[in-house]
């Protein structure tokens, strides 16, 4: 496990997964396009999303700043800069059960502390189960393996954000992949891996990283899009 601690001065956390510095301006402008095309959801009958009603979409409120403050006093860690404008922004957790995204203040960095969280281990796909022979291994090596695929030292340095997959989606808050979107499918034996990659693959690297605002902006689109389609083939408009 890596007992590296993320924390430092707050310049340190302003940096993009990518490594540049985001652009506090146009970090504003795309949570206000995303406000904007939220809002549009109400003119749409249920049907367009495939039964779904509309409040099934609504957000919590957005938090306050001192809220986030103390939460990340709490972990030791500073939230990547697209999602802390998301939640302050546009906003907090689902309200519909079940569906959406996690409410921040109901979550916990794994290992984690006021003195920092242990960084995210995994840079590519990460599944050992692939390698284990059940023919070649005794049930106490089984044991053992399955023992350590569980541990949370695998997902240290993450939230899980998305709650509406039966794959649990975690948001990488410290580490090397701090601010890119995961899957943690070790419940199926798919082990982690980038969103965008490949069930089950180990050792794999798809290249593309995903950002919490670019999962939401993609997925708001694709909705909405098929929304307009709705209307076009029932109304013709």
């Amino acid at each position: 496990m890596c007992d590296v601690r993320c924390g430092g001065s707050r310049t340190a956390f302003l940096s993009s997964p990518a490594g540049g510095v985001m652009d506090p301006d146009k970090l504003r402008a795309r949570t206000e396009s995303i406000r904007e095309r939220l809002a549009k959801f109400s003119q749409y009958p249920e049907q367009a999303f495939c039964g779904l009603p509309t409040g099934h979409f609504l957000l919590g409120p957005p938090l306050r700043d001192d809220q986030v403050v103390t939460w990340e006093r709490r972990f030791g860690v500073r939230l990547p800069e697209d999602y802390r404008s998301f939640i302050c922004r546009v906003g907090n957790g689902s309200l519909t059960m079940g569906s959406g995204i996690r409410d921040l203040l109901s979550l916990q960095v794994p290992l984690a502390s006021s003195l920092g969280a242990t960084p995210f281990p995994h840079t590519v796909s990460w599944n050992p189960i692939l390698k284990c022979d059940p023919k070649l291994s005794s049930a106490e090596e089984r044991k053992a393996i399955e023992t350590d695929y569980f541990d949370d030292c695998h997902i240290a340095g993450t939230i899980e954000v998305l709650h509406d997959t039966s794959i649990p989606v975690i948001l990488v808050v410290c580490g090397a992949e701090k601010g890119y979107l995961w899957c943690d499918e070790r419940p199926f034996d798919g082990g982690i891996y980038p969103m965008g990659g490949s069930w089950g693959s180990d050792g794999e690297d798809p290249g593309e990283r995903i950002t919490f605002l670019d999962y939401y902006d993609r997925n708001l689109d694709s909705l909405l899009a098929e929304a307009a389609r709705y209307l076009h083939r029932t109304q013709g408009r």
